[in-house]
């Protein structure tokens, strides 16, 4: 299988499927990169926490956690703790630990969009995962369309 990967015998329909996929995954994950990016710059202020708990599903648990905060006298709600993955995937702690970081009623500092205040964030910057995922979608993707990339230029090439 992997020589047939190699040597670029992947049908073309299975190809297009990949890049549609690997695009489909690339494309939110670069958006939420730039976001988390961007995040880093953004203004503070003070807000509270409203519920922390831990939600779970039949095969996982996550995170939700609520918050309210004011910005030039308008007061916002929010449920973003970082940008990427949702908080029942974060590798650094679990669910528990971070509901725990949370209590409801407890002060925080929140990170809000300046150019949209309703856009808002307790963790600002980006998560790593979110570069491994998305370098993985942009490394498949490569990988499927080089061989049709090449295949069209040795067609188009005067010389081929």
């Amino acid at each position: 299988m992997l020589t047939s990967l190699l040597d670029g015998q992947i049908p073309l329909s299975l190809r297009v499927a990949g890049l549609v996929v690997a695009a489909l995954v690339a494309l939110p994950l670069g958006y939420t990169l730039r976001l988390s990016l961007s995040s880093r710059r953004w203004p503070s202020t003070d807000g509270t926490i409203v519920a922390s708990e831990v939600v779970e599903s039949v095969d996982s648990e996550s995170c939700e956690i609520r918050y309210r905060y004011c910005v030039e006298g308008r007061e916002y709600s929010g449920c973003r703790v970082h940008f990427g993955l949702p908080l029942g995937y974060r590798f650094d702690s679990g669910p528990s630990d971070v509901v725990a970081s949370y209590r409801p009623g407890a002060r925080t500092r929140v990170f809000y969009d300046p150019k949209c205040p309703a856009r808002a964030v307790l963790e600002p910057g980006p998560r790593a995962f979110t570069f491994v995922l998305l370098v993985s979608a942009v490394a498949t993707a490569v990988a499927l369309a080089w061989p049709l990339v090449t295949e069209w230029l040795r067609r188009a090439s005067p010389f081929g």
